[in-house]
């Protein structure tokens, strides 16, 4: 190990990867034993082990975007695999892994049960949803059009193909823009769009940066919700249960 500096604090650098491990879990961020933070040295490693693999052996190219959306992709996925009773949802960890610590097992916390509200008059509300079986071979997409009474007007549920469950997220948000704005009936009314997948959320809000592979898709919807002035919402997942139904029937 070396001593190193940073704005004027010293501190001890590893170095190699088993003094970074052993050193990253003695770490006060990691003392808990279930906390989230103990996946993500493992994470970040076989992210990069497998990128440098690609690079070498497939000619592939470096996307620091996709890096980042990798490893916190898989911190999610192996903390739900070790802690399945914990109340977080994966993209939920994927946008924000300090929930895992926030919602694990052993500090479980229960919030007033939110609902779905009415949009106001002049305006549609349009839930969506996307869903993909474990192993990525199959998925459905769901959405439902409902007005200010509450009254549903129009529903979708279909099957997509193969992919990542965040592909599901944004066909479902495609599909349904393309259902609303196909609808004549529609046209008076300006539309209200909510998902509960806070990763496409922040994606096509361009709050954080899109992996190469999804960015066609996310420029698609982003450009129909800016040609439209769609107000596009991020909700918790309770208030899109139905839509949530749907998007699983379509799966078939």
């Amino acid at each position: 190990m070396r001593c190193a500096a940073f704005w004027g604090v010293n501190f001890v650098v590893p170095g190699d990867p088993g003094s970074f491990l052993f050193s990253w879990h003695e770490a006060s961020v990691s003392g808990s034993a279930d906390s989230i933070w103990h996946f993500v040295p493992f994470a970040i490693i076989w992210t990069i082990w497998l990128l440098r693999n690609d690079i070498i052996f497939a000619d592939g190219q470096l996307d620091s975007a996709q890096i980042l959306f990798l490893v916190r992709t898989r911190i999610a996925l192996w903390f739900k695999a070790k802690f399945p009773d914990s109340l977080c949802f994966v993209d939920d960890l994927i946008a924000d892994p300090s929930v895992g610590d926030r919602l694990s097992a052993s500090k479980r916390r229960f919030s007033k049960q939110q609902v779905w509200e009415a949009p106001p008059i002049g305006f549609l509300k349009l839930n969506v949803d996307g869903a993909m079986v474990s192993n990525g071979s199959k998925g459905g997409i769901g959405g439902i059009v409902r007005n200010n009474l509450g009254v549903c007007l129009v529903t979708f549920s279909l099957p997509i193909g193969l992919g990542p469950p965040i592909m599901a997220e944004l066909e479902a948000i495609f599909h349904g823009l393309s259902v609303f704005f196909s609808n004549h009936g529609f046209k008076k009314f300006r539309l209200i769009l909510e998902t509960d997948c806070s990763v496409t959320f922040e994606w096509i809000s361009n709050s954080t940066p899109c992996p190469t592979a999804f960015e066609p898709l996310v420029r698609r919807c982003r450009d129909i919700i800016a040609s439209f002035s769609v107000v596009f919402r991020h909700v918790p997942r309770e208030i899109n249960l139905a839509t949530d139904s749907l998007a699983k029937e379509g799966i078939g």
